[in-house]
């Protein structure tokens, strides 16, 4: 039976590995959380090495044994696959360690660290960037890089893609929220997919991604852009469902 603590280290970080083993008994205390909601992200500066911990909360317990014995934690799916974005040349932070806490043989809390990336996210990118649209073209060149390498980001939205710019004016790309990926993903219909969720500000904006997309890839433009609006409608009106169902399913509930 599975007990206590599973702490696995990035080699280049060994050196810290004694405040990485004590991160799930400080970081509420000396962290500063920057994200909560089901999950808590915390900054937290851990021998001089700007970082950030995201603990995963203790699951349901059907999911506590699903994760202990049939899929891998969303920390270590975390870590591993940072990993692999780094192997194919893929911007997201730099993985520092993940840590499993098992109680009763089934997992409890989990944590991601990763080293802190200074940027913004792409959510409202036409009101906060003044070359906007250089930045989209840059943007669309990104995201056809990860499909090129068969890289699907199966929660491809604006708040999971931070950006930065440096001081040559090329803008950077970072993934995050990257425990939901999947690799060798080279089916076209499947990546075209990463449009249905990037939900910018207007349909106008995620067609002019789709567009250049097009552009680099030397595909039909008018048509990769037409795609893209039709998946992202698809993909609102099938969340508009999923909340009325939801709704519903509460109401019912209370009734009773």
């Amino acid at each position: 039976m599975r007990e206590g603590w599973k702490i696995i280290v990035n080699p280049k970080f060994e050196s810290f590995r004694k405040s990485i083993e004590s991160i799930p008994f400080y970081v509420k205390v000396k962290g500063e959380i920057i994200y909560s909601d089901r999950n808590t992200i915390y900054r937290l500066d851990i021998g001089g090495v700007d970082a950030t911990v995201k603990e995963f909360h203790i699951p349901a317990p059907f999911n506590r044994f699903v994760y202990s014995y049939l899929r891998h934690s969303k920390a270590r799916r975390s870590f591993d696959n940072a990993i692999e974005l780094e192997r194919l040349g893929i911007g997201t932070p730099e993985p520092i360690a993940y840590i499993e806490e098992y109680s009763s043989g089934l997992l409890a809390r989990s944590y991601y660290i990763c080293r802190m990336v200074e940027g913004q996210n792409i959510r409202h990118w036409e009101t906060e960037v003044v070359n906007y649209k250089e930045m989209i073209d840059a943007f669309a060149a990104f995201t056809l890089d990860l499909h090129n390498k068969g890289v699907l980001h199966k929660d491809y939205s604006p708040g999971n893609i931070l950006f930065n710019l440096d001081e040559n004016g090329k803008y950077h790309f970072y993934l995050i929220d990257i425990n939901r990926m999947k690799f060798n993903v080279f089916d076209k219909k499947k990546l075209y997919r990463n449009f249905r969720c990037l939900n910018i500000d207007t349909e106008v904006e995620t067609a002019r991604v789709a567009i250049d997309y097009a552009r680099h890839a030397g595909l039909d433009q008018e048509a990769m852009g037409n795609l893209a609006v039709k998946m992202l409608r698809k993909y609102h009106s099938e969340k508009k469902r999923h909340r009325m169902m939801k709704m519903l399913f509460k109401k019912k509930k209370q009734k009773h």
